[in-house]
């Protein structure tokens, strides 16, 4: 019956008014994490930041950025330097299909789809609640091969003439 559905009325108030959604400790952590690896990707790296925290319920994105003419998705993964288990090796197989869908609910929302893409994860490293260091791992395999962008006039099987 065509009304708005009460999460997207939520979704809008939430951005609107900047109701914050995740418990102020994982803020912390997560936000200096994704602040340095911005700085490093955007800085060190020349990449262009087009976004940060982009959201599409029930999808999210760190960063999005250009690196050249790349469109990059990045997961930032903050860890203590202690931690048992690290932030590449975080990203299950359900974390990793929900990053894709994320990146393709992005593409979708692009009034011109770029014709390459990739995903990059960053691991910050936490000592005593502060950034100690940074990880960049470049073109995680999360796309298909359907997800690719066919140039006009291709064959449907991938073939070149």
């Amino acid at each position: 019956m065509g009304g708005v559905f009460w999460w997207e009325k939520w979704r809008r108030w939430r951005n609107q008014w900047g109701v914050a959604t995740r418990s102020s400790t994982q803020e912390g952590a997560g936000g200096r994490g994704e602040d340095a690896a911005a700085d490093y990707l955007a800085g060190t790296r020349n990449y262009r930041l087009i976004v940060r925290n982009w959201r599409d319920a029930p999808y999210e994105i760190d960063l999005v950025l250009w690196d050249g003419p790349v469109l990059v998705f990045v997961e930032v993964r903050a860890r203590d330097e202690h931690a048992l288990v690290g932030g590449y090796d975080s990203l299950t197989r359900r974390k990793r299909e929900a990053l894709r869908r994320a990146g393709l609910a992005y593409l979708r929302q692009c009034r011109r789809r770029p014709a390459h893409f990739r995903f990059d994860m960053v691991e910050a490293s936490l000592q005593e609640g502060r950034v100690g260091g940074l990880l960049h791992h470049e073109n995680i395999a999360i796309f298909r091969k359907e997800d690719r962008v066919r140039p006009t006039g291709a064959p449907a099987g991938g073939t070149r003439p």
